[in-house]
């Protein structure tokens, strides 16, 4: 059915109406089922697929080569505050991609099914790459400093990054979809569901920070009654 090459084509005659290859296939099960499995698995691949960049945790500007490269490395995470890393600009390249598809699919019903099973496909693979090595810099301690800060910087505000765009209106990943009540909240889950894994993960660095100034503090205060006496 060269059904990619159709979810490909814009001025296809098929691409949005009843009787189009792609309705066809949703009236039968066991092809929905294949089809949506392969869309799965290709869009997970695409994902993870970035995940080997060797920049991937670098701001997007500093991978450009656009005046950053005096930035030091433990002020990498702090850049992330303005700039989302490679790894999360390139996936909103394809989650873009994703989600456009969505105009070639006539029903509503069939709409909400490609983003349930795709596009989330997609975003689970991402969030669970950052999940992955939020852990990992905790595990080794890396959490809050120069080693584990760019990591932690940009899985962190990569997160706020990507709800941004799946909220605003102005959001470029809102604009590629064909809206509806069902894919509304389709939306608003998946935005919440990065939300609370970006708070989980900040108020653990606030609180491992605040520790780390606090012992500092009182090292401070300890050396000064070492000098008096």
């Amino acid at each position: 059915l060269r059904v990619d090459m159709l979810l490909g084509e814009e001025d296809s005659d098929n691409a949005s109406h009843a009787d189009s290859m792609i309705e066809v296939l949703f009236d039968n099960e066991e092809w929905t089922s294949a089809w949506i499995n392969a869309e799965q698995e290709e869009a997970e691949q695409r994902i993870r697929g970035l995940t080997n960049d060797p920049l991937g945790w670098k701001p997007k500007v500093y991978s450009d080569g656009l005046g950053t490269d005096d930035v030091s490395t433990e002020h990498l995470g702090s850049l992330h505050e303005f700039y989302p890393p490679v790894i999360v600009t390139n996936s909103v390249e394809i989650l873009v991609d994703l989600m456009s598809r969505t105009k070639y699919i006539h029903s509503p019903e069939h709409k909400l099914v490609w983003c349930r099973y795709v596009v989330k496909a997609a975003l689970d693979t991402l969030s669970h790459h950052f999940k992955s090595e939020i852990t990992r810099c905790e595990q080794f301690e890396h959490l809050i400093d120069e080693i584990g800060l760019p990591i932690i910087g940009g899985c962190l505000n990569g997160l706020h990054y990507l709800e941004h765009l799946l909220r605003e209106p102005s959001g470029v990943l809102l604009e590629t979809l064909a809206l509806s009540p069902d894919i509304d909240r389709f939306l608003e889950k998946e935005t919440n569901t990065l939300a609370i894994l970006r708070r989980k993960w900040t108020n653990k660095l606030v609180t491992l920070a605040m520790k780390f100034i606090f012992t500092r503090f009182v090292q401070f205060q300890l050396s000064l009654v070492d000098e008096d006496d």
